[in-house]
């Protein structure tokens, strides 16, 4: 009797760890792609550039843009970038005021090195008058270049300016497309649009003008590639400068939600909004999960004057703060699942 009573025991423990090990093995057969995009406010070096409007963040200028407040500006950066990750960095991060490539190669040279961070950087300079642009670091172990281009917003007047719109094309590796490696030609390929909107200088409804020529830039581009394949895997992020709206069609703003609640990745006058958003092609939807936007304690302080908490910045006016940017990060995972 002692001998069954053992005997169904150990049949018992044999099976309880096999049914973990293969739950364990479908929670592995499923990976993900986290892909956060971050305005991370005048990420400037210190360095002089004639061709640009940067004197304010000089050493000398207005900010006293000092070496050891661009390093702390990189490591909090990186900071961010790490955490939002968790146990594997993001495959893909979109940084919006840049002000060139040396900021990139400066932030991965000293706090994501490759090593712990496989990240390969795209940076086209545009005619922003003081010279900040769009930024993509992404994982070149999950991700593929296949090409890249600076898309120009143009407006009527001449003289008016803003951000080019970058895009790139990627290449999933075979286990995050969810296919064979002997599948040649198979594999997923996923757009990237990052966009910065012109901002509400002058009024929200004054500028208004000016971010419709960026959407119909945008929109212009994502149709040019659904003409060619109604199917495609189109992921556009970024800061449009505006509350979430129902306008981006054939796009789905992911962030509609956020509309007249109480959270969001910006805080002006009291008021949270989010002017960071994602939006996606109507074949890449089910692959995604809920976006959020990343709030830890440390990325916020204390509104004494709306109440509540707001953005931890690097600068309020002309005062240093030191913190991280008046922007919150926002973050979203695409699914992908390994063949067996």
């Amino acid at each position: 009797m002692l001998r069954n009573r053992s005997l169904t025991i150990g049949r018992c423990t044999i099976l309880l760890i096999l049914c973990s090990i293969s739950l364990t093995l479908r929670a592995e057969d499923k990976l993900s792609l986290r892909i956060m995009s971050y305005n991370v406010e005048n990420l400037f070096d210190t360095a002089p550039d004639s061709l640009h409007a940067d004197d304010e963040f000089l050493p000398d200028g207005a900010y006293h843009w000092t070496y050891s407040r661009y390093r702390t500006k990189l490591s909090h950066i990186a900071q961010v970038i790490s955490a939002v990750g968790e146990w594997q960095a993001p495959a893909l991060v979109g940084l919006l005021e840049v002000e060139n490539d040396s900021c990139l190669h400066d932030l991965l040279r000293w706090h994501l090195p490759r090593r712990f961070y496989p990240y390969r950087s795209i940076l086209m300079e545009g005619p922003d008058e003081r010279g900040i642009d769009p930024a993509l670091l992404y994982d070149s172990t999950r991700l593929r270049l296949l090409c890249k281009e600076a898309i120009p917003v143009r407006f009527s007047d001449s003289d008016q300016h803003t951000r080019d719109i970058l895009h790139a094309e990627f290449c999933l590796t075979t286990e995050y497309a969810g296919i064979e490696d002997s599948q040649e030609g198979a594999a997923d390929t996923l757009h990237v649009f990052l966009c910065h909107f012109p901002s509400q200088r002058g009024g929200a409804a004054e500028s208004e003008t000016r971010r419709s020529v960026a959407r119909a830039t945008l929109l212009s581009s994502v149709s040019a590639i659904l003409e060619r394949d109604s199917a495609a895997l189109i992921l556009v992020m970024g800061d449009f400068n505006s509350t979430p709206a129902d306008n981006m069609h054939p796009l789905i703003n992911l962030m509609l939600p956020w509309n007249g609640s109480d959270a969001g990745s910006h805080k002006f006058q009291g008021r949270w909004t989010c002017l960071d958003q994602f939006c996606v092609s109507s074949a890449l939807l089910p692959r995604l999960s809920k976006p959020t936007i990343f709030s830890p304690d440390w990325l916020l302080e204390d509104d004494e004057k709306y109440l509540g908490k707001k953005p931890k910045r690097t600068y309020v006016g002309p005062r240093y703060m030191g913190g991280y940017s008046d922007h919150l990060p926002i973050v979203i995972d695409m699914e992908g699942k390994r063949e067996p």
